[in-house]
């Protein structure tokens, strides 16, 4: 239900920040949530925050859509897309080994603090790049 509702708030956060600033604030409110987990003892919190979590991540992933779609040229959007997902999903089988052994070697909460981080620099990452001048669509 926590992601079904952030997708449908995902237009209008993007429509009222702007694509490129409503996936950096979405990237953000993930990194909170993540570093909120890494902070929390109890099972009922640890839940609320995880669906917090899941629906800002599943929020940020229409906007990159969107945002790869506006700077494809239309005969190159197949390609594009089949790379996003191909890349999406190997990245996730990566991040999901390499977790594992971060979880059993540092314990969750540091494992979580870490990518939170990680998130933060991502964020503002995404952000310049995405203002830069060799971007070849306004945002």
């Amino acid at each position: 239900f926590a992601k079904f509702i952030a997708v449908l708030c995902a237009p209008f956060l993007f429509r009222r920040a702007g694509l490129s600033t409503g996936i950096m604030l979405t990237q953000l409110a993930t990194a909170v949530s993540l570093a909120s987990l890494a902070a929390i003892h109890t099972t009922m919190q640890a839940a609320c925050v995880y669906w917090v979590y899941m629906a800002f991540q599943c929020m940020n992933e229409p906007g990159i859509y969107s945002l790869l779609m506006d700077r494809t040229p239309n005969h190159e959007h197949n390609g594009a897309s089949a790379a996003t997902f191909f890349v999406s999903a190997a990245s996730q089988a990566i991040a999901s080994v390499l977790m594992g052994a971060a979880i059993i070697r540092f314990g969750y909460s540091s494992a979580l603090a870490v990518i939170a981080a990680l998130a933060v620099l991502s964020a503002i990452a995404f952000r310049r790049l995405s203002l830069s001048p060799s971007s070849n669509v306004d945002i």
